[in-house]
């Protein structure tokens, strides 16, 4: 701001100089007799100058406001594009001698710290919480298997290490989602590429056909084209997954799926048992619509976050019997 108070004083002194040396000339001029031509050229010269001033005082405001500003445009720059776990995404320096730019520096700065601090606490829980968890109910598992092997059980006996066994499991796929959702909302899958979402869909389609073949479901791929997204490959590979799964579960015996791939979208399709679901509510985690005996009522929730960490979306409708899940972006 300095710089741009010297040049305006200048800019002053120089009309200043300027009108003072024309009252001389004008004081002479009408000693003289020549006043009219010397009141127009007057009035012409202080339009110029009044001209010439303006337009100066804007390009040093315009000049100054970009220098003085530079630090603020930088510090918002790194805020848009910082990622929490990146490394080299350290708060930049900034030089200024504006006493707001270093307070707001230094703010930045420390709740950078603070939040890296708590994702890198996050990151650890989660990870411990991973191991210090899945352990012990894997331990319990394999002793109900053990104890499950006895052939002195009565058929109750049996029946209620069965069910333990069940919950077990339920316990263990649960533990494995909310973990896995733990995992994303802290955005710990950083590393993207581009994906074939259409390719992924093909070789995941048949592995989940020769698994539910009892069922008697009749599949219709259409991939048209290749549908490229940019987005984590572990995402991608349970995003499909978990969609593809849905469908085959939710199908009745003998019912049908159809899957369409373009270049914008991905839509799966599956015939209803009992017509539409709560489209408001079913990407809510836990969602008691018609969850089925051991599942966790994680699937939909988990695949309705992953499209939003990666820039994609996912919707639902309900079309001729048919449940119809369609992921898609703006930007492809």
């Amino acid at each position: 701001m300095k710089l741009f108070y010297k040049v305006l004083i200048r800019l002053a002194v120089l009309v200043t100089i300027v009108l003072g040396l024309w009252s001389v000339f004008s004081y002479y001029a009408m000693k003289n007799g020549v006043t009219g031509e010397i009141d127009n050229s007057f009035f012409y010269l202080i339009i110029a100058l009044y001209v010439i001033l303006l337009f100066s005082f804007m390009l040093i405001n315009i000049f100054v406001f970009n220098r003085s500003m530079k630090p603020f445009f930088k510090l918002i720059h790194w805020l848009e594009n910082n990622r929490l776990g990146d490394k080299e995404g350290a708060v930049p320096d900034v030089e200024t001698t504006t006493v707001e730019f270093q307070k707001l520096s230094d703010a930045i700065k420390g709740y950078a710290l603070h939040s890296e601090k708590i994702y890198q606490q996050q990151k650890q829980f989660i990870g411990n919480a991973s191991h210090e968890m899945q352990t012990p109910v894997a331990v319990c598992l394999s002793r109900v298997e053990a104890m499950m092997e006895d052939e002195t059980l009565t058929e109750q006996q049996m029946a209620q290490l069965a069910k333990m066994h069940s919950t077990l499991e339920y316990v263990t796929r649960l533990n494995k989602s909310l973990l896995l959702l733990s995992r994303i909302d802290n955005n710990q899958f950083v590393e993207t590429s581009r994906i074939n979402l259409t390719e992924l869909v093909e070789q995941y389609l048949q592995d989940y056909r020769e698994v539910y073949g009892h069922k008697d479901i009749g599949v219709e791929f259409k991939g048209h084209k290749n549908c490229i997204v940019q987005m984590n490959r572990t995402l991608a590979e349970i995003l499909v997954t978990n969609l593809i799964k849905n469908a085959f579960v939710h199908s009745a015996e003998g019912g049908n799926i159809e899957i369409e791939c373009t270049r914008r979208c991905v839509e799966i399709r599956n015939s209803a048992c009992e017509g539409p679901l709560d489209a408001e509510h079913i990407f809510e985690r836990f969602y008691q619509g018609r969850k089925r005996e051991g599942s966790a009522g994680l699937g939909l929730a988990i695949a309705d976050t992953i499209c939003r960490n990666s820039n994609l979306k996912i919707s639902y409708n309900f079309h001729k019997n048919l449940h119809c899940f369609r992921i898609f972006s703006d930007l492809i």
